[in-house]
């Protein structure tokens, strides 16, 4: 199952702009050609510069200057930091779902749903990475990162529902209405979690 992005990500970089703009009004002014460079939406290098202010190659919440919303719904492998491959427009985005599946099932050889050390042909610092649970396997929801989408959109739901009623309106979802219709998947007008968060 592929889960849609909650906005593309070229969308949200227009919430990083007051971020990037605020963290350069600390530094002098630059000179006309930079400037141009500097207003670049990331990933152009500058603007997450600004926004890593502690220069250790993510962007924490306490570093985004942008609402607890715009951060949630760029925190796509839901880590509580944002790195620069968050911050890119979709076109230069991860590979889709449906590659990393089959990549998945190329790599598990024996069928069993997880990734041994046996199994895996990469580093063992990405393997550990990837192996959230810290239970010496991956399995396909931590290859797939499904297990971090579900959480960072249990908490996305849970801000966007500001009537506390339980319910995604399209006015809360931040939906537009072909993405909305789709996901209301009874068509009652509202998102439940159970439309909102991936099983």
């Amino acid at each position: 199952m592929r889960i849609p992005q909650l906005i593309p990500a070229a969308m949200l970089l227009t919430l990083a702009v007051p971020a990037v703009q605020a963290a350069g009004a600390k530094k002098p002014a630059a000179a006309p050609a930079q400037s141009a460079q500097a207003a670049q939406p990331a990933p152009s290098g500058q603007p997450f510069a600004n926004l890593d202010t502690d220069h250790d190659g993510k962007v924490s919440r306490a570093e985004w200057k942008g609402s607890a919303v715009s951060f949630a719904m760029l925190d796509t492998n839901g880590d509580g930091t944002l790195d620069g491959g968050e911050l890119k427009p979709s076109s230069q985005a991860a590979p889709a779902e449906p590659a990393l599946a089959d990549t998945f099932s190329q790599l598990d050889a024996n069928h069993d749903g997880r990734l041994t050390g046996k199994e895996w042909t990469a580093g063992t610092s990405e393997f550990d990475r990837m192996d959230h649970n810290h239970d010496g396997a991956v399995s396909r929801d931590e290859f797939l990162n499904l297990d971090r989408e579900r959480t960072r959109r249990e908490g996305l739901f849970r801000l966007l529902d500001k009537n506390h009623d339980g319910r995604l309106s399209r006015a809360e979802s931040r939906k537009d209405a072909a993405d909305f219709d789709r996901w209301d998947r009874n068509h009652d007008g509202a998102l439940s979690k159970d439309e909102y968060i991936p099983k």
